[in-house]
């Protein structure tokens, strides 16, 4: 008894001790002294690191699926639930310290040398750097197989091309360093990122494009399920599985809308008038903690898009287009002010562009049913341009040519110049009638049953249609393109939003519903729920399992084939890997089979896997206006210029230079009033963007006998930004801008377009 005390004395001496190293804002939480300490890594697609041990301290940091940290201690926190304490590369590598919910971190696992493994991954080809997670997985899972496929494509090159302008995005929600500021990106007149298929979508960043494209930095029980084939395999894809992966979703339920048509636009779970599910779903946050993001239909704190008026907040909008179709920008800007066709919704939500701008998310001419969608697809961003000509809320059997112009009923089922999700009609398969359809119209039949239908069809995983749905729909299934009662396309459905893409002055809902209600193939038109999953499944195995793209990560990276980079089903960044998190949960009770998984190999790659950028902050470094008092600039100021010169006479001793940034978070130091001493002067001006970036100006000054002592004139500013644009609150963090809490409306797709939102 004694000696229980002793101990119990000592592990309270212990906690105490550990204790006063945490914050001095946190609680008081005795550190548990058999607590695992050393190395870990995040098993969730975004991670907040928070200065306390609950969700509600202040976010400190934000870590990605796969990014390494050190546990230092563990305690229990507010939620009642276990969190870590961690040390972990913050901005610029500098180590920091913060706390994270345990149940979102993976701890290593032990790896007995198995020599028949090592031969094999050795023969495949798999180089070092990727032996260390291949070994952890054989550790837990001994019958998996991997198989290296080489690309035979180099790495700089690859990344070169899926950085190009709208290829990739992000919301833009998420951090500054994720979000790209290259050329037609981001305007650094008023510190504001470029959208892409209405304003709360913008192009990826490089870094965060290598991140998620290197194979290494997902290869874990969980991500690892983005290599995995998409072909049907009725001896390991069973109804119970799948319906452990539904369960809470609205693909648990039923619908009424079956068969071959002629009858309501459905009932139950698929109705847009709300579910009973609960909105966590698979993948969803357990209890408070919504620090984790997993992928599709995940409820979390973000900016991304509205949730159907709960309060929270969708981190998925649809995915869009099966077509091989190039990313079109359908806003040259987000600026203050309404983009032309924008119009009222009957929801009353609006859009808060990255410049605050309250942009309507509802499309003229439309009304959107019910409220928004918990999938991020309730409505429909308007947009900058685009052919006026094109009619918004064109009647069911109507098309469009090639420049938005509508045609008659009955004139073919070619969409925007586009033959069809194969990329053309030659390399698409004809199937009018969609497959057999043998359903009674009107009787009530379970997703989990017409989805595996849809999988003996295809010959695509039921898991992986699942995912699908649930990725681009949400778990509450209230998208208007599922609902059948948006107004125009009553009775029409679109579960995979098969062509649905933003063109013109038509919403991506509303040419995704007008492909769904045309008569031609994959046994449209789509006037019941169970026509549009099984034709939407057969489209997805037709033009992407069997073309090759085979898997999650094949069909975000087309790195295989001979249309590379193109023929991508979405342009989110984080979509093979959020789906990869869904599918894992599929296969949870088949985990000990014999899977098999083509992990992606490049030539050139770098020695070590690529890490998540994690800085945040305006990135706008530039100068609106530069000038010395009296004198004019050779050449005239532009922010782009970065260096003058200014001749004086002999006889200035001084003279006065002002400049003002263009962003109103970024500090400016090296102006003012400047000695010139010797016969030449280097006057540096440094800008500093609130995300630690700098940029120098250089004004060179020579002094000449003769010169001018003083021009009468200033400086001059950039007519481009001018500095009317310094005070612009509408950077990285400001009120209704890319980073801010204020929740804004989702835009369904676009060109091949699903997003995942980022937490705050």
């Amino acid at each position: 008894m004694k000696v229980k005390k002793y101990k119990r004395g000592l592990a309270v001496m212990l906690g105490l001790a550990l204790a006063v190293q945490l914050p001095g804002s946190v609680p008081f939480h005795m550190l548990d002294s058999y607590a695992y300490t050393g190395a870990a890594t995040v098993k969730a697609s975004s991670l907040n690191v928070r200065s306390g041990a609950g969700t509600g301290y202040q976010a400190v940091g934000r870590l990605a699926a796969g990014a390494s940290i050190q546990i230092l201690g563990e305690q229990t926190g507010t939620d009642g639930n276990t969190w870590y304490q961690i040390r972990f590369s913050g901005t610029g590598g500098a180590q920091q310290t913060g706390y994270v919910s345990a149940a979102y971190i993976r701890l290593p696992v032990s790896y007995t040398t198995d020599a028949a493994f090592e031969a094999k991954l050795s023969s495949e080809g798999f180089p070092e750097s990727y032996k260390d997670g291949l070994r952890q997985l054989h550790a837990q899972y001994p019958n998996w197989i991997f198989k290296a496929k080489k690309t035979g494509l180099d790495w700089s090159t690859v990344i070169e091309n899926e950085a190009l302008l709208g290829r990739n995005l992000v919301s833009s929600g998420s951090i500054s360093s994720w979000k790209s500021v290259e050329s037609g990106a981001y305007n650094w007149d008023n510190s504001t990122w470029t959208g892409f298929d209405g304003s709360n979508w913008v192009a990826a960043s490089e870094d965060i494009i290598r991140y998620y494209m290197d194979p290494r930095n997902f290869l874990d029980d969980t991500y690892v399920f983005q290599f995995l084939s998409h072909e049907y395999n009725s001896g390991t894809q069973t109804r119970e599985g799948l319906s452990k992966m539904v369960e809470g979703s609205f693909l648990s339920g039923t619908t009424s809308s079956t068969g071959s048509g002629n009858t309501d636009s459905g009932s139950g779970t698929s109705s847009s008038s709300g579910s009973s599910v609960s909105k966590d779903g698979p993948g969803g946050s357990s209890g408070s903690d919504e620090d984790a993001e997993y992928g599709p239909g995940v409820t979390g704190k973000t900016g991304g898009s509205s949730s159907g008026g709960t309060g929270n907040v969708s981190l998925e909008a649809p995915h869009a287009s099966v077509t091989p179709r190039e990313h079109n920008l359908v806003m040259s800007s987000v600026s203050v002010g309404q983009a032309p066709g924008a119009g009222s919704s009957n929801t009353g939500t609006q859009s808060q562009g990255p410049s605050g701008s309250g942009l309507e998310t509802q499309s003229a001419g439309t009304s959107a049913s019910g409220s928004s969608t918990s999938g991020g697809s309730g409505t429909v961003s308007g947009t900058s341009g685009g052919d006026s000509s094109v009619s918004v809320g064109q009647a069911p059997g109507t098309n469009a040519s090639s420049n938005g112009q509508t045609s008659g009923p009955g004139e073919g089922s070619t969409v925007s110049g586009n033959s069809g999700p194969g990329g053309g009609t030659s390399g698409q398969t004809s199937d009018s009638s969609g497959g057999s359809q043998t359903t009674a119209p009107g009787s009530n039949r379970s997703y989990i049953d017409i989805i595996m239908d849809a999988a003996s069809q295809s010959g695509v995983s039921p898991y992986v249609l699942a995912a699908m749905i649930l990725q681009e729909q949400g778990t509450g299934g209230t998208s208007p393109l599922i609902s059948g009662k948006y107004s125009g396309y009553e009775g029409y459905y679109n579960f995979f939003n098969v062509e649905a893409y933003q063109s013109g002055s038509m919403s991506a809902i509303q040419t995704g519903l007008r492909y769904a209600s045309q008569s031609g193939s994959y046994g449209r038109p789509w006037n019941t729920v169970e026509k549009s999953i099984i034709g939407g499944a057969k489209n997805y195995g037709d033009n992407y399992v069997k073309a090759g793209q085979n898997t999650f990560y094949l069909k975000k990276f087309n790195v295989q084939g001979s249309n590379l980079y193109k023929h991508q089903y979405m342009t989110n960044i984080q979509g093979a890997a959020s789906e990869a998190e869904r599918l894992s949960k599929a296969y949870s009770s088949v985990k000990d089979s014999a899977l098999e998984f083509e992990i992606p190999i490049y030539n050139n790659m770098p020695e070590t896997a690529c890490v998540a950028p994690v800085g945040d902050g305006s990135p706008n470094n530039k100068l609106s206006s530069l000038t010395a008092e009296g004198y004019s600039l050779t050449p005239s100021f532009g922010k782009d210029t970065e260096s003058y010169s200014l001749i004086v006479d002999t006889s200035v001793s001084s003279i006065q230079v002002n400049a003002q940034a263009a962003d109103s978070k970024a500090t400016v130091s090296g102006a003012g009033n400047i000695a010139l001493t010797g016969s030449s002067v280097d006057i540096a001006v440094t800008v500093t963007a609130e995300n630690g970036s700098t940029r120098t100006y250089t004004i060179h000054v020579a002094k000449q006998d003769g010169g001018p002592i003083s021009s009468g004139g200033g400086g001059s500013s950039d007519s481009s930004g001018g500095s009317e644009n310094a005070s612009s609150p509408a950077g990285p963090g400001a009120s209704g801008g890319p980073g801010s809490t204020q929740s804004s409306g989702s835009t369904p797709g676009g060109s091949n377009v699903t997003i995942v939102g980022v937490s705050p």
